[in-house]
């Protein structure tokens, strides 16, 4: 007997597939098959079922083969059964085979530090064979084997479907012995197959290396579960599963490499080709959305050679949205519509929402109360009002913030201004408004619509100052993740400074902070060594992902809460979007019980965001513990018992206020306009009614003497002149009376901010 022998089991020891798994490359076949034209001369079931006519078709191959001494088929034999089933000819068949040798040569990719250890023992003068559990054959494996290292030029390689032995049945070790002349115990085999390679060659006393190959993450497993024919979902996980292989990392780094980056990279991928395609030469990405995706693009431009150069542009909500107001151009229902109006619970929120002060409020609602919670009809009304001062409010608001606006408009001139080439901006999901803001912040030095690309829009807007392309539609389960994934480790654009004659972005930091504590810079690498990797694979050109249907995988798979861990890492990372957060919380922080009955038993009817601080109540509900289902099934049941509305409105609720009446809009000191059926009813209200009550300092009316008659104390709307008042109070009954009022109010210098027509309830008392 001669000396030691070592031996290296092959594929997930010494090479793998870029495929997520080995039938990954039929799917990649079947892809092939159904998109060229060499291939339509074959039957169409085949070409559009081939990866299940392969893999079934090798069983067969099996079942016919297989019997006496021989344990293991070939290529050829399997494909013998596909010519004999599908009718094909010799050409034919051979032209498939020719097509699983090129693609298996093609998605080959080496094990590097198991190769090193092929080189090494080589390099001592060991004797080294590999053995493989393979239909392909020897010539083929050395093929493949030879283009990743020239150590494999000459080793000998026993390969079971060319010997018709297999290692299963510890008959391809046994011929190895003979062939090699080595003892059992003078045997050191290295496998990634447990059983195959260290269980069955243990008993014959082989000393066999367990070698721990890299596996799918477990949700990347579910997502493939019954999608295993699908190539881009393969050629995604699989290049996940090459990313952290032979790596210890951190759960950060998996939710990055493992489910962020394949929902982030067919868009990036997207926007690169779109913009070469359109001639868009330098893209600008948006903080803070753009921060990893700008990343990403780097990453190709770089290694694809693309003609395109790329910027990081600092704004925000907050930076860009308020100076953009331009009083010509303002439209107030359009800018409420943009600021979550379903979440409006207060007059405090108005006043947060344009910008202004409590006291600025009152100017334009001389009625304001802090100490009062609005309903979403009454929010509505307020909105109204506002609106008939839309000009005024403008006005003040431009001039409040005219500073602000200059400072935004000297930085995105020194970012842009100068720019000569065509160019784009890169943004990620929302409705267009922020763009639209920005296009009116630079009009003054730049004349064209601006183009911008989003992954997800909410609605088709495209104006004449903006462009917008969207990659993906919009209405998908969780679709609001994104803006999550793509989070930046520093806070939010609150506003620019100049120093040393640069415009440089003032940031918040409780975010960036947070993040960081959070372990967002593993996630980030996770996100960048995945498209690095890709960029590897694929050195050529870069391979398009454009089918939704996977991506739209990726979103239905969190909608479903299929991984726990990801979805808590995903739902308590630190967030913040609207630009006016108080404190950083998470996307959708866990609910209490108490929250529980906040939001869903005890609520008279205001915004979720009352008692709800995270960002989407949907994600933060698939968290439930299984006895919180079931206070929550108990909520949704009774909540609306008449026994339970009295409780919420005279017990629970007691020391709260919400609004829904529009007397809550009436100030404390007011002019009262009618004296006729409305206007006596509303007065007696006012004055000596029990819900309600205002100072009335002056009742008015066109027929004052008519009233004064009855001995009413009314006078002529001339007096208002000599009074001072907050608000004058229309109380008629027919809308167009109440207009012409108002208009006639105004040579007395009142204007819209205080006046409020008001037709009373009979049934206020």
């Amino acid at each position: 007997m001669i000396g030691q022998l070592y031996s290296f089991d092959v594929y997930d020891t010494l090479i793998t597939r870029r495929a997520a798994t080995p039938e990954g490359i039929f799917a990649l076949m079947q892809k092939q098959l159904t998109e060229s034209e060499t291939y339509a001369d074959y039957p169409k079931l085949l070409l559009q079922n081939f990866y299940l006519i392969r893999i079934e078709s090798e069983k067969v191959a099996r079942n016919t083969y297989i019997s006496g001494d021989v344990y293991d088929i070939t290529l050829s034999q399997i494909y013998e059964c596909i010519r004999l089933s599908a009718e094909l000819s010799e050409e034919q068949i051979k032209r498939l085979m020719q097509l699983e040798i090129e693609t298996e040569l093609e998605n080959s990719i080496p094990i590097i530090e198991n190769i090193k250890k092929v080189r090494v023992l080589q390099e001592r003068e060991e004797r080294v064979v590999l053995i493989s559990n393979m239909y392909l054959g020897t010539d083929v494996i050395r093929q493949i084997l030879a283009g990743m290292d020239t150590v494999f030029e000459n080793i000998t390689i026993y390969v079971s479907g060319d010997l018709g032995r297999t290692k299963g049945t510890g008959t391809l070790y046994q011929y190895v012995r003979e062939k090699e002349d080595v003892e059992f115990s003078n045997w050191y085999h290295f496998g990634d197959n447990r059983i195959l390679d260290v269980e069955i060659p243990n008993r014959f006393g082989i000393r066999a290396e367990h070698f721990h190959k890299t596996d799918l993450y477990e949700w990347e497993r579910e997502l493939l579960k019954g999608r295993e024919n699908s190539p881009q979902l393969q050629i995604m996980l699989g290049l996940s599963k090459r990313v952290h292989e032979g790596m210890e990392v951190t759960f950060p780094y998996q939710v990055g490499s493992g489910y962020s980056a394949e929902i982030l990279l067919p868009y990036v991928l997207w926007v690169l080709h779109k913009s070469i395609e359109k001639g868009i030469q330098k893209l600008y990405f948006i903080a803070r959305d753009g921060y990893i995706l700008k990343k990403m693009s780097d990453i190709l431009i770089h290694r694809y050679n693309f003609p395109i150069e790329t910027s990081y542009l600092y704004g925000s909500r907050r930076a860009w949205r308020l100076p953009s107001i331009n009083p010509k151009k303002f439209e107030l229902n359009t800018f409420f519509k943009w600021h979550y109006p379903g979440q409006i619970y207060s007059y405090q929120r108005i006043a947060e929402i344009l910008g202004l002060t409590i006291e600025e409020l009152k100017l334009f609602l001389p009625f304001v109360r802090e100490d009062i919670e609005l309903s979403k009809p009454l929010v509505q009304e307020i909105i109204g009002i506002l609106g008939e001062q839309q000009e005024q409010l403008a006005e003040f608001i431009s001039k409040k913030y005219e500073q602000q606006k200059k400072e935004a408009v000297s930085y995105l001139y020194q970012e842009i201004g100068n720019e000569k080439r065509e160019f784009a901006f890169v943004d990620l999901i929302g409705s267009g408004y922020t763009q639209k803001c920005l296009a009116d912040l630079m009009a003054d030095f730049f004349k064209r619509p601006i183009q911008t690309f989003f992954y997800r829009l909410d609605y088709c807007i495209t104006s004449e100052n903006n462009i917008n392309y969207a990659f993906f539609p919009n209405r998908i389960k969780m679709g609001n993740i994104i803006e999550v994934l793509c989070a930046a480790p520093h806070g939010q654009t609150n506003g620019y400074e100049c120093r040393n004659d640069t415009w440089i972005p003032v940031l918040g930091t409780d975010e960036g902070e947070n993040l960081e504590a959070y372990g967002f810079s593993d996630y980030i690498k996770g996100i960048v060594d995945y498209t690095e990797e890709f960029a590897v694979w694929f050195a050529e050109k870069p391979l398009s992902l454009y089918d939704l249907r996977i991506i739209e995988l990726y979103f239905d798979y969190m909608a479903e809460a299929g991984n726990k861990k990801l979805y808590d890492y995903i739902a308590d990372m630190p967030y913040g979007i609207s630009g006016q957060e108080k404190a950083v919380t998470s996307f959708a922080p866990r609910l209490s019980n108490q929250d529980l009955g906040r939001i869903y038993f005890w609520n008279k009817g205001e915004p979720i965001k009352k008692y709800y601080s995270g960002y989407s109540l949907e994600f933060s509900l698939l968290r439930l513990l299984d006895r919180q289902k079931e206070i929550l099934r108990f909520y949704e049941k009774y909540s609306e018992r008449a026994v339970v509305r009295w409780i919420r409105n005279r017990i629970f609720n007691a020391g709260s206020k919400v609004c829904d009446c529009r007397y809550e809009l009436i100030a404390d000191h007011i002019v009262l306009y009618g004296a006729g059926k409305k206007g006596k009813l509303l007065h007696q209200q006012l004055t000596q009614g029990k819900q309600y009550h205002a100072d009335i300092v002056l009742w008015v009316d066109r027929d004052y003497l008519k009233y004064r008659e009855e001995g009413m104390e009314v006078h002529s709307p001339e007096c208002i002149r000599q009074v001072v008042c907050q608000q004058v109070v229309i109380a008629v009954a027919n809308a167009q009376t109440a207009e012409e009022i108002k208009e006639s109010l105004t040579i007395y210098g009142i204007g819209k901010a205080r006046m409020l027509w008001l037709c009373p309830d009979c049934n206020i008392r």
